[in-house]
């Protein structure tokens, strides 16, 4: 057991008070706690959202943070809280908040025809295939990685879009997402899919026109009916730019 200096109490039952307390939160406001993220900040304007993001990954980071890595002894804040520092004399060790690094890539098959969209279990949408970069690994290798594991599609050339932050994840955490258009490296007519259903609901082909219908619905939604089998994300997520850039014609270089 960790002693702090002083009268302090020791870290865990700081942690057992803190959980003792979060508990009884939920109790009284369970709406906060359980209420999905994008049920909460899409119907704020965007830059609410940019705020409530902001907000919400630096409280779930600063309560995992509230004791030093280094030493055990508790930290503060710091800097408007942005930072953490501990507080015991000699050690002073900072943390900062978290943001993690995600690939999203919107892969086009070797003739340019139709993208690569795959679907998550309980999502409603077909989106790009994404994934969390890992150690020691560029952006543009892990948009390789994940679609060859999630679909089992190699891809070969891939060239950065845009990137966009994400606050609305499923997890408490900031996120950056970095886009990418790219192309299969398999010929066009065996692009087989393999879809790793621990990570997919489903994956397929699509279209230019089936995308460009699902896209325009989303802008035109009383002209372009109801009987569309293709779900997409909204305007307010990257993959939407992406497919939007596509039907526009970016991607047509990789070919």
């Amino acid at each position: 057991r960790v002693v702090c200096d002083g009268e302090s109490q020791p870290p865990v039952q700081l942690e057992e008070r803190h959980q003792e307390q979060q508990q009884q939160q939920q109790q009284q406001y369970p709406a906060a706690f359980y209420a999905p993220p994008c049920n909460l900040a899409w119907p704020l304007p965007f830059s609410e959202v940019a705020m409530y993001g902001l907000a919400r990954s630096l409280v779930a980071w600063a309560a995992q943070h509230k004791f030093c890595g280094a030493c055990g002894h508790p930290t503060r804040p710091v800097e408007g809280g942005t930072k953490r520092a501990c507080q015991r004399s000699g050690c002073g060790a900072r943390c900062y908040p978290r943001t993690d690094a995600v690939a999203i890539g919107l892969i086009q098959s070797a003739d340019g025809s139709r993208v690569l969209l795959g679907r998550q279990p309980g999502f409603p949408f077909m989106s790009c295939l994404a994934g969390f970069v890992e150690c020691a690994e560029s952006f543009e290798e892990a948009v390789r990685r994940e679609v060859r594991e999630e679909a089992g599609v190699a891809v070969g050339r891939v060239r950065y879009y845009s990137s966009q932050p994400w606050p609305v994840n499923r997890t408490p955490f900031g996120q950056i997402m970095a886009g990418f258009i790219g192309t299969s490296a398999n010929s066009a007519g065996a692009e087989t899919i393999t879809v790793d259903r621990t990570e997919l609901e489903e994956a397929r082909w699509v279209s230019r026109d089936e995308l460009e219908r699902a896209v325009l619905k989303h802008y035109t939604p009383q002209h372009s009916g109801d009987d569309l089998t293709l779900r997409v994300p909204g305007p307010y997520a990257i993959a939407h730019e992406l497919m939007k850039a596509w039907l526009l014609g970016a991607g047509r270089e990789l070919l």
